[in-house]
């Protein structure tokens, strides 16, 4: 199964099933950075796979989970239906960019449709929102979100 990294094709994951667990079985390509790699499925909480390492010019990582474990985490019988990879967990299809500005500001956008599911609603409760993305920005040295100006009517 294909694995998702800022919207590309990153590496894959294959499973394989035993009496009482779940292999996974991740190849991607080199990344300098410490990536994760997630699963996901209907909504439910990201299911953190582990952190591949350097191999053979790729990336690397196999974990054995257990199913009951997989159960308790809404993970079993049905496994995730989509793999992402990154240094944080960002949504699959979200098209998310997390950059930093000139000043003192991060900011951080995400493509939304006000007739789909929002997973990251609670944080953008105070972004700004235009052309379908939502946009928050926040203080570097505190984390906290800083407010933008009001449209103009």
């Amino acid at each position: 199964m294909d694995i998702r990294a800022g919207g590309r094709h990153w590496g894959t994951v294959e499973t394989t099933e035993t009496a009482q667990e779940v292999v996974f079985q991740v190849c991607g390509a080199h990344t300098s950075e410490v990536w994760r790699v997630w699963g996901v499925r209907d909504g439910k909480q990201p299911l953190l796979i582990g952190i591949p390492e350097p191999e053979s010019g790729g990336m690397v990582l196999r974990r054995r989970l257990s199913k009951a474990f997989l159960q308790r985490c809404g993970y079993w019988p049905t496994l995730p239906k989509q793999y992402v990879a990154g240094v944080r967990f960002e949504p699959p299809d979200s098209e998310g960019t997390m950059e930093e500005t000139q000043g003192e500001c991060r900011r951080l956008t995400c493509r939304f449709s006000p007739n789909e599911e929002f997973p990251l609603a609670y944080a953008f409760s105070v972004c700004t929102v235009k052309d379908g993305i939502a946009e928050l920005r926040l203080d570097k040295k505190t984390g906290r979100p800083v407010l933008g100006k009001r449209p103009e009517k």
